[in-house]
């Protein structure tokens, strides 16, 4: 079986993340280059990562104004961003309403899992909201596979070993048996 993680593998979001923090920064007065934004999308994708490891080993679920917080802290600390006022980091922080991106399907995917489909089990394992699975019915990938694992649905998140065997035990296959597809290496 080949188990898909879904966000920046088989959708991918317009505008891109390093896009919107530079708008971000834009509407408070600062200029960076595409490569500092792609350097800050990295470093708040670590964070991100860094967040969830800890919340798998105990730590307390952070909730929606903490997370975005921590985004925009390591946003802010960026070598890129100097000397920023408290007026302009407040600012800041209400510029989340630009964080707007659309879903699209990416590139290819449908003649992929159209070729795959035929050798292969398909899965997916995501840590998304529950409303993935409308999406993925409306935008028609949800024909493709045959189970679809959501982190808010079964209450953990990847990395956490338990949403890769809730995939395991749906499609009785064991780990040897099946390759995982995803934009992140857990």
């Amino acid at each position: 079986a080949i188990l898909f993680d879904v966000g920046d593998t088989l959708i991918r979001y317009i505008p891109a993340s390093a896009e919107l923090y530079q708008a971000r920064l834009h509407e408070i007065g600062i200029t960076i280059t595409d490569e500092d934004a792609r350097r800050m999308e990295q470093t708040v994708e670590l964070c991100t990562a860094e967040q969830i490891y800890r919340e798998i080993h105990g730590a307390p679920r952070m909730d929606d104004a903490d997370f975005q917080k921590m985004m925009d802290t390591a946003i802010l600390s960026d070598s890129a961003v100097c000397c920023v006022t408290e007026e302009q980091k407040k600012r800041f922080s209400d510029t989340w309403s630009l964080m707007r991106q659309e879903k699209v399907v990416a590139e290819g995917v449908f003649p992929l899992l159209e070729q795959l489909k035929k050798t292969y089990r398909l899965g997916i394992i995501s840590n998304y909201r529950a409303s993935l699975a409308e999406y993925l019915e409306e935008v028609g990938l949800r024909p493709y596979f045959e189970t679809i694992i959501i982190s808010e649905i079964v209450g953990y998140e990847k990395p956490d070993v338990r949403i890769f065997n809730a995939a395991l035990q749906e499609m009785d296959l064991q780990p040897e048996e099946c390759l995982y597809v995803g934009d992140h290496p857990f």
